[in-house]
């Protein structure tokens, strides 16, 4: 049950971090703490995928682990990749704007 609650922080805290990083890059104002917050949000959800993984270990479920660990280190890589992107943009256009 405790990795149910895991996963599902992880899941909140993607779509946070992707949405404030989508508004660092739309918003005129605030950017730079929508990239902070963005990548703050992101690096706690793949801290979230040790915390998931020791759980597991814990339980002495080897199996979980290994028919899992592909699917956390994909989305984790995806996410940050994301992030970053959009992180780029928002600090790019906070550039041009002075």
């Amino acid at each position: 049950m405790e990795t149910v609650g895991i996963s599902l922080a992880q899941i909140v805290l993607g779509v946070l971090a992707v949405a404030l990083a989508a508004a660092g890059a739309i918003l005129q104002r605030g950017t730079r703490a929508c990239v902070l917050a963005s990548f703050a949000a992101a690096l706690a959800s793949v801290a979230l995928t040790v915390v998931y993984f020791k759980c597991e270990a814990e339980t002495g479920d080897l199996a979980a682990i290994l028919d899992t660990a592909d699917a956390f280190v994909l989305c984790s890589v995806v996410l940050g990749v994301i992030v970053l992107a959009l992180d780029a943009v928002a600090l790019a256009r906070a550039g041009r704007r002075g």
